[in-house]
């Protein structure tokens, strides 16, 4: 069986009518990568944006334009919402299965995500969940 560890995550800016996109959560994505007609449906103008860089995702090669946006993370069978501010990638020509990917930097710098393979699940928490488990250590040590 191939698990993919997915979050409901939503742009709050965007048409009533859109649904909430699945997110594939990868540890190896360096930033929050998303196909850029979500930002079309979110309102939100590429064009004004001037951050722009060539990224590899989806397994291809392009020029992703960068914007600041909020966004939703919704709980699985609840209402409930958490809310954060990240520069995402929008990709022009997505290919990938997901409209967007989770990665490093804009999700798990805000969040804490547990991994477990043998349950087949992910938890997401609060940014210092991992500290009131274990001692953090700083990354010079």
């Amino acid at each position: 069986m191939l698990l993919r560890p997915v979050v409901t995550v939503s742009i709050p800016d965007a048409v009533e009518t859109m649904e909430p996109s699945r997110a594939l959560v990868d540890t190896g994505a360096e930033n929050v990568f998303a196909a850029d007609w979500l930002a079309d449906f979110a309102g939100i103008d590429l064009s004004a944006s001037h951050e722009r860089a060539v990224v590899g995702i989806g397994g291809q090669v392009v020029e992703a334009t960068f914007a600041e946006v909020d966004l939703r993370l919704h709980a699985p069978d609840t209402d409930q919402v958490v809310r954060w501010r990240a520069d995402v990638a929008f990709v022009p020509q997505w290919r990938a299965p997901f409209p967007m990917v989770v990665g490093q930097v804009g999700f798990l710098d805000q969040f804490t995500a547990t991994f477990h393979r043998g349950a087949a699940m992910l938890a997401i928490e609060e940014w210092d969940a991992f500290d009131a488990r274990f001692e953090p250590g700083t990354l010079d040590q």
